[in-house]
C-alpha cells in the first residue's frame, strides 16, 4: 500500500479517526473523501500528506467547515479541492487566496451563488480615479473616498457613503479587500 497513489472512499462511512491510518500513504496524490462524513478534525489528520497530496475531494461532507481551512492551507501541493456540500464559507475561501495561481476549485452551491452575483456586491472594473487597492484608501481626501464608495453603492444600496474620514476609509478598505478576495476565488473557480 506504500505505493498507492490514488484513494477513492468515496460514500463510505468513515470517522476522523479513520484518517489515522491514511497519513501513512507516502505516495498518495489524490484522496476521494466524498460524502464520508468526516469532519474538520480528520482534514487535520490529512496534513501528513502535505508532500504528496494534489488532489482532495470532500465534496457532501456537512461537516467540514471553515475551523478545516488552517489544515487544508498546509496541503501547499493541492491542486484541486473540491469543497462543494460543505459548509466553507466565501470568508474560508478568500483565506485559500495564496493557492490563487494554481488551485481549482469546486465550492459549496452558496459561495458559487454569490460569486455568480458579484456585479451585485460593488462595482467589479473601477477605472481611475477610482481605485482598487486597499493599501491605497488611506491615502485618500474625503471627497475621493465618498467617490469610490458612491460607484460602488451603485451596484449594492447596503454600501454607505457617508460618516467621516476614518469611518468611509475604513469602509473601502473592507469592500476593497473583500473584492479582491472575492476576485481571487472567482479565478480558481
Amino acid at each position: 500500500f506504500r505505493a498507492l497513489s490514488i484513494l477513492v472512499l468515496e460514500d463510505v462511512p468513515l470517522t476522523d479517526d479513520d484518517l489515522l491510518h491514511i497519513h501513512n500513504l507516502p505516495s498518495l496524490e489524490e484522496l476521494n473523501l466524498n460524502c464520508t462524513g468526516v469532519c474538520d478534525t480528520g482534514i487535520f489528520y490529512l496534513v501528513a500528506l502535505r508532500h504528496t497530496l494534489t488532489t482532495l475531494t470532500l465534496r457532501g461532507n456537512r461537516s467540514v467547515t471553515d475551523n478545516a481551512l488552517p489544515a487544508l492551507l498546509l496541503l501547499s501541493r493541492l491542486r484541486m479541492l473540491g469543497l462543494r456540500g460543505t459548509i466553507i464559507s466565501m470568508t474560508g475561501l478568500r483565506r485559500l487566496i495564496p493557492f490563487s495561481d494554481y488551485l481549482f476549485l469546486d465550492v459549496p452551491a452558496d459561495c458559487e451563488a454569490y460569486i455568480d452575483t458579484l456585479h451585485t456586491q460593488y462595482l467589479l472594473s473601477p477605472l481611475p480615479p477610482l481605485i482598487t487597492q486597499p493599501e491605497v484608501a488611506s491615502t485618500l481626501e474625503l471627497a475621493a473616498l465618498k467617490r469610490n464608495l458612491s460607484a460602488h453603492a451603485a451596484y449594492n444600496s447596503a454600501i454607505s457613503t457617508t460618516g467621516n474620514k476614518s469611518i468611509l476609509c475604513a469602509q473601502l478598505i473592507a469592500l476593497l479587500e473583500r473584492r479582491r478576495g472575492d476576485l481571487a476565488v472567482r479565478e480558481m473557480v
